[in-house]
């Protein structure tokens, strides 16, 4: 439509003020309008929406660029970096991600020092961007393997298409050059974790549900980068639907409430069986976070830059876990959001205890 306009602008524009513009032709298709005596139209329909509540304003902090050579930013193939895109059914992912990502990696990384993150992506097309990071020869080492592992996804039908290409690091995202490491180091600790969180509910070895799960993955990663628990509302707050998901969250508020306290050391968490393998399974990438997060507060004064980084961490972890659904992410950050926020009102009742 807008191209339209375009042309009938400049079009008027080409003519004398004074005369018309008349249309002599249009397309004949079969979305045109025909009456009953077979005459063509075109027509319009406009549906205006409202909104019937005020949409919460996006908040985009104010990032400064930072600088980066070409080299530090782009890495070829081998060039400490080892980057796969593993094109596969949605469907497929969580196997992909939990059993075969996971037990290749356990094999190599029995051989040859590296390590390795994913994260799930559309361009359009459903895929897993999967990078492992060693030395030049170390990579070239394993690449034998890593190869005769591609080709075994192929024949039992889980990848369709594998491409090998340049990893750019998102330097600005993550804080910059000096901190990219340690947010590597990060990235290659949560997705062990992830990978074990969803094998663990594919194996059913835990009944804990996987939103669940997430909600606790969140508020554990947020104290994990050390931040108070005001400063986690606060977190949440601006990364949250604040207004959505109130007659879902009301349905098991005591249940939220219970398995999202984190008071002595998630003692509520720990006392079921399963609760208790999440809670290990969390756990073990608490120093990578707790890195991360000394190195991000001493590089900005600015809390705001300091949450940015955080949450860009909290949305890839969340990209891991549940996938490119953007939707399923706000739930679990607004279902937090009101956990957290029902336990300070609590607390300051006196009808939940403080750490």
């Amino acid at each position: 439509m807008i191209v339209l306009w375009m042309f009938f602008f400049w079009e008027l524009k080409k003519t004398n003020h004074n005369q018309p513009l008349q249309l002599v032709a249009v397309e004949h298709d079969a979305d045109a309008l025909m009456d009953r005596n077979q005459n063509d139209y075109s027509g319009e329909i406009v549906v205006p929406l409202l909104r019937k509540q005020p949409e919460k304003p996006l908040y985009l902090p104010v990032l400064n660029a930072i600088e980066g050579s070409g080299s530090d930013r782009i890495k070829m193939p081998f060039e400490d970096w080892l980057f796969i895109k593993l094109y596969c059914k949605q469907t497929r992912e969580e196997e992909l991600i939990a059993f075969e990502i996971a037990d290749f990696y356990n094999q190599i990384s029995d051989q040859y020092p590296v390590r390795h993150f994913f994260m799930r992506y559309r361009d359009p097309k459903p895929h897993i961007r999967l990078r492992f990071n060693g030395k030049a020869e170390v990579l070239y080492s394993l690449f034998p393997q890593l190869l005769n592992w591609l080709k075994s996804l192929r024949e039992k039908g889980l990848v369709s298409e594998s491409v090998i290409t340049q990893y750019e690091r998102e330097i600005e995202r993550y804080g910059g050059l000096s901190l990219m490491e340690a947010a590597e180091q990060l990235f290659c600790e949560d997705s062990k974790v992830v990978e074990m969180m969803i094998r663990m509910h594919r194996m059913k070895d835990i009944t804990i549900s996987k939103e669940i799960a997430g909600m606790v993955s969140v508020i554990q990663f947020l104290e994990q980068f050390e931040l108070t628990f005001e400063e986690q509302l606060t977190f949440l707050e601006r990364n949250s639907l604040q207004n959505e998901y109130r007659t879902e969250f009301k349905k098991d508020r005591e249940m939220y409430i219970e398995i999202c306290n984190s008071d002595r050391d998630w003692d509520n968490l720990k006392k079921t069986s399963d609760g208790g393998m999440l809670y290990e399974t969390l756990k073990t990438r608490k120093m990578a976070a707790a890195h991360y997060a000394f190195l991000i507060k001493k590089a900005f004064d600015n809390k705001d830059e300091v949450y940015s980084r955080i949450g860009s961490i909290i949305h890839l972890h969340c990209n891991r876990l549940f996938g490119t659904d953007r939707e399923l992410e706000n739930k679990i950050l607004t279902l937090c959001r009101h956990s957290l926020y029902a336990q300070r009102y609590q607390k300051m009742n006196g009808s939940l205890a403080w750490k």
